[in-house]
């Protein structure tokens, strides 16, 4: 009866608000009413305090992680990270961060300038590159290399380079850019802008390596083994042979955009401007030189990617010889059930209980069986022989040949 009584009063409770519960009155003794009220007001306000404390624990936190995030913000868009190089060679500052305000003032930039400079680095902005030349500076953009070349200092803007990238390239300036005693030496911002260059021929040389190691493995494993794995993988690689294509096209087209315009050539001597507009010897022979890098790592891929659609050709046809050669099999199969059935047939005919005039003689169960295997034999045969000829592909009008010999093939990056 108690326990009833108990589950009926936590029952009635749950649908009632909190204060309501302690207002619930149960008999008591008089003597206990007192400090009855006086425990249950405790556990009201310890219950409401623990509530208002985690409320604002919550708040406080959830205020100072929307502040860090937003300072975090405002800092990575007002301040870019920067390592310059002096004209000695040397390095001035490291990793330094420079409010974008003084970048533009004291560079004379464009903001649409630092906008192309200062981004994220994903795949689709890393294939877009940019060569900008100026009246005092030069602004680049290739792969993940973003610098701005000025006469008697360099810039890198060295958010997006990697930690292996960062030691590879600041080692390449650094000995480009020391002065050396040679006579009719290339000025401080051709040399800077060679270095990125050939830091850039070094990149690509290196992925086109990588590419290419790993689709010759594709493919002689396709050679051996037509797998369903393999075919994926192929896929995948083919995809990332697409991208890089793509990325080394357009690093090749922006330097032949620049051969083609004197006036560019021109202004990329900062340290002592040229007049004539045909004045740019120096500098045209340095990107043609790069150019031609530039356009053997695009043939170098061609290459790759005609070699793979071969082999998905080749795959193709020894996939369909297969699935032709299945559907012969199983049209053989056919046409002997088939005939087979007709026996079948002839002998269920001649099974019923009816008389015909062949029951009483002698010869009458070896002559149905003669000609009906006699019949199934001929009408066999005739039908494989129409089935040999769809197995044959005409080259000319006189000469065919079969499509079940195959050759093996092998694919050459």
């Amino acid at each position: 009866m108690t326990g009833t009584l108990l589950n009926s009063f936590i029952r009635s409770t749950k649908k009632l608000p909190f204060d309501q519960i302690f207002k619930v009155s149960i008999p008591k003794p008089a003597s206990c009413s007192a400090q009855s009220f006086h425990s249950t007001s405790l556990i009201k306000n310890r219950y409401w305090g623990n509530m208002n404390s985690e409320a604002l624990l919550q708040k406080s936190l959830t205020n100072k992680f929307n502040n860090l995030n937003h300072g975090s913000n405002l800092h990575n868009d007002n301040y870019l990270r920067c390592t310059v190089f002096n004209k000695h060679g040397s390095l001035d500052h490291l990793s330094i961060d420079i409010k974008r305000k003084d970048l533009i003032l004291k560079y004379k930039l464009m903001p649409r300038d630092i906008r192309k400079i200062n981004y994220e680095p994903t795949l689709s902005t890393s294939l877009v590159p940019y060569i900008s030349v100026r009246n005092d500076f030069i602004l680049i953009n290739l792969l993940h290399i973003r610098a701005l070349i000025k006469s008697d200092s360099v810039l890198l803007f060295d958010r997006a380079l990697g930690s292996y990238e960062k030691e590879q390239l600041f080692q390449e300036l650094s000995i480009k850019l020391k002065t050396s005693q040679i006579p009719n030496e290339l000025p401080y911002e051709l040399k800077a802008l060679e270095a990125i260059l050939m830091f850039v021929t070094h990149s690509l040389n290196q992925e086109i390596k990588i590419h290419r190691s790993v689709t010759q493995s594709i493919l002689n494993d396709l050679e051996n083994h037509v797998h369903t794995e393999n075919l994926r993988l192929l896929l995948d690689q083919n995809k990332k042979i697409t991208g890089f294509y793509q990325k080394a096209t357009l690093i090749r087209d922006i330097i032949d955009d620049l051969l083609s315009q004197d006036d560019l050539l021109t202004g990329m001597y900062l340290t002592t401007p040229r007049s004539g507009l045909q004045d740019h010897t120096e500098v045209e022979i340095l990107l043609e030189t790069y150019y031609k890098h530039f356009d053997e790592a695009v043939q170098i891929v061609e290459e790759i990617t005609n070699n793979i659609k071969t082999t998905q050709e080749i795959i193709n046809i020894i996939l369909d010889s297969n699935r032709n050669q299945l559907m012969l099999l199983g049209l053989r199969f056919s046409i002997g059930i088939l005939f087979l059935g007709c026996g079948i047939y002839v002998a269920s005919v001649y099974g019923m209980n009816l008389e015909n005039f062949m029951e009483e003689e002698n010869y009458g169960f070896g002559f149905v069986i003669g000609v009906t295997t006699l019949l199934a034999i001929i009408l066999f045969w005739r039908s494989i022989n129409k089935l040999h000829k769809l197995e044959r592909i005409a080259i000319s009008g006189s000469k065919s040949m079969p499509i079940h010999s195959h050759q093996h093939f092998h694919p050459r990056c």
